[in-house]
């Protein structure tokens, strides 16, 4: 690398840098960007889904409120008629209708509702009015066994049938291939005492001959809680395909279906399976028919189901809206290609904008680094041809691009200037230098004769200080001797120290248990005291006892014979005060001799405490004494082992001294032959000037 220019080098080293620069800014955009896009993507998918199970689910809604308001209006009106038909019954009390009545309330009923394909009431025997018997024959309200039954169907438009009652057919159990008994629209009601909404089935119009889907809504007519008849509504089931196709139509582009399946799995409609209607579920392959209520997430589809009722019919019928996984993903989809079109081409562009700037970016720093070497180059220049000009110190450098390059030639500048001084200082020197050799060469001489003197005293100095180190060392031994007995002593007067320190606390603590004593012999006198005030109290007691006995004694002798008893119990009672008395006297006694006791005590105790207190300062006094001999003895010993360290100091400071003056002497010998040296190598100085001076002269500073 040392062969390349600082140009080179630079450009390489900047180029390499912004390239792995860039790649990493390209690495981290585009992997922020394809982050950026994933996020966007399937946040985009989590709102499509959110949405779409609303749309969903608003779609089964929309299927619920509209079927059931066309259901519901045909439920109505024969909940209303059944009602009717229930108050006016002979069994709930009523005033029943005549029979002509009701027929005709039929066909009004079923012109009023638009929805309605027929209408009927039917009776148990003798359920309405009770007059089966009597009504047989009178028209054709009444069946050939005398029961209530009225049927009106719609044919057309304004065109009404009419069809008379058959009672054999309101109880066949026989069942068709879903499981429905034939029967079910009066067995329904009649079983469960309930509005009954029937499967649906097919029923061939009178007219033409087609078939329809129809069902069956069926309201039970009771007489106290007794089933005695019905109102049963035929209703179209077309009107309900054409409102799911229509409904299916505006969801998702008509991609989203609508299937209604009755309670026991018949299609009711289906805009998915127009063929299916009336057909079980399990016969046309729908799959999702015994999906639970809610939205189910499939690979190939979404299905939402939920449940409706049609007023007070407890049967329920299912909703199923249903959209291809790939239809509701679509929007998604596309958004999710688009974004990833979007993201490549930025990328894309990203990398070429950077590859540029990356390209713009070395031209630039080329150029900079010309302008900066190129200076360089001159400086080099000018400075090797600086050096071959035989030590030309008056050459200086000139430049006036960049501040660093600048500051470079004045420093150089500066550098040379004060080599320049210097020189000139050298050679102002070098005369100097020559006289300083010829007066150093008279001095060497002079201190060749001074050692030979110094030598001579030296060797009487050593002789004395030797004397001296044999006095001090005697000294020494003298005085740690008596340092070591004074140390003995300290140690005796410390341990006497300690024995009178312990006497006086035990002395102490015996005047403090004393005092105790004092306290305690105080509270007994106290107490004492305490003792006379409650005989003083026995004592007022007792005088009363015998005062209220007396008095007893009295009472009892005025009432004769009556109170003798009495009096013989005052007798004790004044007897036994008079010995509480003497015992309060003798308690008396007792205690004042205590006391007298007590006080003899309390004397004889203060007299102990000043015993006490006495001996406890005259302790201290000479506990106090001995401290102060210690301290005193302690400090001799001190002063013993200082004088002995100072002796045993001052011989090894003699002994210093003798070996320093031994140094000394071996070091004036050596000072001799150094000064000889200097004579010798004084003849090379001057030697070494002369060359000095021949060195400075080819340097030109002028």
């Amino acid at each position: 690398m040392s062969k390349f220019s600082i140009r080179i080098k630079l450009v390489v080293i900047t180029g390499v840098f912004f390239a792995c620069l860039v790649g990493v800014l390209i690495y981290l955009s585009a992997h922020s960007i394809r982050s950026l896009s994933d996020f966007s993507a399937n946040e985009l998918k989590l709102y499509q889904e959110e949405q779409a199970g609303l749309l969903l689910e608003a779609a089964a809604s929309e299927v619920n409120a509209q079927v059931s308001n066309y259901l519901g209006d045909t439920a109505a009106v024969v909940t209303s008629f059944s009602k009717v038909l229930a108050d006016t019954s002979v069994g709930n009390g009523g005033v029943p209708l005549a029979r002509q009545k009701v027929k005709d309330m039929t066909l009004s009923l079923l012109k009023s509702s638009p929805n309605m394909n027929a209408l009927y009431a039917q009776f148990e025997p003798n359920g309405y009015d009770g007059k089966d018997q009597a009504s047989i024959g009178t028209g054709d309200h009444t069946s050939s066994i005398g029961t209530l039954d009225t049927y009106w169907l719609k044919g057309g438009k304004d065109n009404y049938i009419y069809s008379a009652g058959q009672p054999d057919l309101k109880y066949v159990q026989d069942k068709d291939e879903n499981g429905v008994r034939v029967s079910e629209w009066y067995l329904c009601p009649m079983d469960t005492k309930k509005a009954c909404l029937s499967d649906p089935y097919l029923f061939e119009l009178t007219t033409n001959g087609q078939k329809v889907l129809m069902t069956t809504y069926s309201s039970p007519i009771l007489a106290e809680k007794k089933f005695v008849g019905m109102v049963g509504a035929d209703i179209n089931l077309s009107e309900i395909q054409k409102k799911l196709e229509q409904i299916s139509s505006n969801l998702f582009d008509g991609e989203g279906k609508i299937t209604i399946v009755s309670e026991k799995g018949l299609v009711v409609g289906s805009s998915e399976l127009p063929d299916a209607i009336g057909k079980n579920t399990n016969k046309v392959g729908l799959t999702f028919a015994n999906q639970k209520s809610g939205l189910v997430k499939g690979d190939k589809q979404w299905v939402y189901s939920s449940s409706m009722t049609i007023n007070a019919a407890p049967n329920v019928w299912k909703i199923y809206v249903s959209v291809p996984t790939s239809v509701l993903l679509a929007p998604v989809t596309k958004m999710s290609s688009q974004l990833d079109d979007k993201t490549q081409s930025s990328i894309t562009l990203f990398m070429g904008l950077s590859i540029g700037l990356l390209l713009a970016g070395l031209v630039l720093v080329f150029l900079v680094v010309n302008t900066v070497t190129s200076p360089l180059r001159s400086i080099a220049l000018r400075m090797e041809k600086l050096a071959s000009e035989e030590g030309d110190l008056t050459q200086r450098l000139d430049t006036q691009n960049h501040l660093e390059l600048v500051l470079l030639a004045q420093g150089f500048n500066q550098f040379t200037g004060k080599l320049q001084d210097m020189m000139i200082r050298l050679i102002q020197q070098r005369d100097v230098v020559a006289k300083t050799n010829d007066e150093f060469t008279k001095a060497t001489a002079t201190a060749h004769q001074s050692t030979l003197v110094q030598a001579e005293q030296i060797d009487s100095v050593v002789s004395a200080v030797t004397e001296m180190s044999s006095s001090a060392t005697e000294v020494a031994n003298l005085a740690r001797h008596n340092g070591e007995a004074a140390t003995e002593i300290s140690q005796y007067l410390t341990e006497s120290y300690e024995l009178v320190q312990s006497n006086r606390q035990m002395v102490e603590g015996l005047a403090a248990q004393l005092n105790d004593a004092s306290n305690q012999v105080a509270q007994v006198s106290q107490r004492s005291d305490s003792i006379y005030s409650i005989l003083d109290t026995i004592r007022a007691i007792a005088e009363q006892t015998n005062l209220l006995a007396l008095n007893a004694a009295i009472e009892a002798a005025r009432a004769g014979d009556q109170g003798r008893g009495f009096a013989v119990v005052a007798d004790e009672v004044r007897n036994l005060a008079a010995r509480t008395q003497e015992s309060t006297e003798e308690v008396d006694v007792l205690i004042k001799g205590l006391q007298q006791d007590v006080q003899s005590a309390v004397a004889l105790i203060e007299e102990s405490q000043e015993s006490a207190q006495q001996t406890v300062a005259s302790s201290v006094e000479n506990t106090n004494k001995l401290g102060i001999v210690n301290e005193r003895v302690a400090g001799i010993s001190d002063n013993t082992i200082q004088v002995a360290a100072a002796a045993e100091q001052q011989s090894n400071v003699a002994e210093d001294i003798n070996r320093s003056l031994v140094g000394i002497h071996e070091s004036s010998t050596k000072l001799k032959e150094i000064v000889s040296e200097l004579e010798s190598s004084n003849a090379d100085s001057s030697k070494a000037v002369v060359e000095f001076t021949a060195i400075l002269s080819l340097l030109k500073v002028k």
